[in-house]
């Protein structure tokens, strides 16, 4: 993949006569966009989109070259990728859709599956979800049984063969059958991908060779605010026009290959784990051209208006609004849960400042760890037994007031926390216990958050990275619990310090 991402760029950097798009991207050019369609005009697929979603897809549309949709927290951006998917189709136009990871891929797959799209799926079979499986590739191509066993047979028959002429003969045999088999797979891998309306892969899998005979004219790039432009540019070469979807406010864009919570002590040191000079396609598109290439989806049906509203004002320009199916929505309005001090309310804040709920250094435990990759995670990361103790008690005052431990997750921004609360959780295996990554994309009802950072200096260290909080504080739907030492995580970081501020003026209390 890396050789293939410096040819992409040679080549690049030595055209003297680029295509329009790829001007465009290096900002040679302007964007240009058709008549748009009107609201009212649209005809969409999905009826349940919202206005925003459906100005975002007409927006989309209209797009010569490039289109950014921003799609923050709980907006449907994936629904609103699979209308526009849907809409190029109809247009017959011929579709590469792509993320950086399977996961974010498959999302859209699915999408697609449920409207009747035909689509076709690349990539490593163990890494496809089962939903999306009858549609990979290897799952749509013809098996040629006969000619395997017959190559079988030969390879087996050569093996024992002691004859020279024999063994020549068998040879030249094997040599025809493998010859044929490769041209009949290869004939057939091609088949398949023409046929398909949709070609999905990650941004590696778009570098694919089988895909180099084939003819794009629209790529889609979900979660393009989390891959590196290099990995952008093997699937903006294959098409006239692409459209990037994402949020910088979320997960950052990672390229050290450094665990998630093993930034430096120093919290000068800690304010991003993003290299100087690195950015994504999108960031940097942009920042050539504004809100002129740029659509926000606005409104958004997860959160209550009080889990949203800190990072609404902070980092959308205060334009987040809440649906009205989900603005004032708590846990007691749940089938089976009684109202209760914490299911009435969608913020609780356990402050633990001066309760002796100091961090601690995790001690490495060789035995339990199997290879160096997990004891490099776990070595210098953090934890709080004081605060573990503190999330266990909030799980059982929600369980005990009929929350369903499914419906309950756990985030604590370093690994060591996640496993002594795991050890913690034992009794309620339905409880989700993650890092804030595994979290992304996903959501729950009531989400409990621990902050481990307690100590007389008032270091924050990884807590400096407002996008990942960002992620952590808007996975709840209903009830957001935070547990953590306002004295320490108070005084650093303008965006975690704000939080916490918000926090003591808008959440019920609780002692620690």
């Amino acid at each position: 993949m890396r050789k293939r991402v410096r040819q992409e760029l040679a080549s690049l950097a030595s055209c003297a006569h680029r295509p329009r798009l790829q001007g465009v991207l290096f900002g040679e050019l302007e964007p240009a966009f058709a008549p748009s369609t009107g609201l009212d005009d649209l005809r969409v697929f999905n009826e349940d989109l919202d206005d925003s979603q459906r100005a975002a897809v007409a927006f989309a549309l209209s797009a010569v070259d490039v289109a950014l949709v921003h799609g923050p927290p709980g907006t449907g951006k994936t629904q609103t990728l699979a209308e526009i998917i849907r809409q190029l189709v109809a247009a017959n136009k011929r579709v590469l859709a792509c993320g950086p990871s399977n996961v974010s891929v498959d999302c859209i797959a699915e999408r697609l599956i449920a409207a009747g799209i035909g689509i076709v799926r690349l990539g490593n079979p163990a890494r496809i979800k089962d939903a999306v499986m009858e549609h990979s590739l290897v799952k749509q191509m013809t098996y040629f049984g006969d000619l395997h066993r017959q190559l079988k047979r030969c390879e087996h028959k050569l093996r024992r063969c002691q004859n020279h002429d024999s063994r020549l003969k068998l040879r030249k045999r094997v040599d025809e059958l493998r010859n044929t088999l490769h041209a009949l797979v290869d004939a057939e891998r091609h088949r398949v991908i023409a046929a398909a309306e949709v070609v999905l892969a990650t941004l590696d899998g778009a570098g694919s060779r089988d895909l180099d005979s084939v003819s794009f004219d629209v790529a889609i790039i979900d979660e393009s605010t989390q891959s590196m432009e290099a990995e952008c540019w093997v699937a903006a070469n294959r098409v006239q026009k692409i459209i990037l979807a994402g949020d910088p406010h979320q997960l950052p864009l990672v390229v050290s290959g450094v665990a998630e919570d093993q930034l430096p002590a120093n919290p000068a040191d800690a304010v991003s784990d993003i290299q100087p000079g690195v950015s994504t396609m999108f960031d940097r598109v942009k920042s050539l051209y504004g809100d002129r290439i740029c659509v926000m989806l606005q409104k958004q049906y997860r959160m209550h208006n009080a889990i949203m509203a800190h990072s609404s004002a902070n980092l959308y320009d205060g334009q987040l609004q809440a649906d009205d199916s989900v603005a004032y929505h708590v846990l007691c309005d749940l089938r089976g849960v009684r109202q209760t001090p914490d299911t009435t309310q969608p913020l609780v804040l356990v402050d633990t400042s001066g309760a002796g709920m100091d961090e601690a250094r995790a001690i490495l435990d060789l035995g339990t760890l199997a290879n160096c990759r997990r004891i490099a995670e776990a070595a210098g990361s953090l934890l709080n037994e004081g605060e573990a103790t503190a999330v266990v008690a909030h799980i059982v005052r929600l369980i005990a007031a009929g929350v369903r431990g499914k419906d309950i997750g756990v985030i604590a921004p370093y690994r060591a926390q996640v496993r002594h609360l795991r050890q913690a959780c034992k009794g309620y295996p339905a409880v989700e216990v993650h890092t804030v990554d595994s979290f992304q994309g996903r959501e729950k009802e009531a989400i409990i958050l621990s902050m481990v950072r307690s100590n007389p200096d008032n270091e924050i260290g990884y807590l400096h990275e407002y996008r990942r909080m960002n992620v952590a504080i808007t996975r709840a739907r209903r009830h957001l619990c935070v547990i953590g030492d306002c004295s320490t995580v108070s005084g650093r970081g303008a965006f975690v310090g704000a939080f916490m501020a918000h926090m003591k003026d808008s959440a019920a209390g609780r002692p620690a």
